[in-house]
């Protein structure tokens, strides 16, 4: 309801959420790259 009204936090709500996803796959490649052993 609250996000309803106001398109512009939609906004900011989506683009913190896709850089997160950014930051958290990168880590996981990077992670699962270098240390095998992690995921393994």
């Amino acid at each position: 309801m609250l996000l309803g009204c106001n398109p512009k936090k939609w906004e900011a709500v989506v683009v913190l959420f896709k850089m997160l996803a950014v930051i958290y796959y990168t880590l996981y490649f990077v992670l699962t790259d270098h240390n095998t052993g992690i995921c393994s």
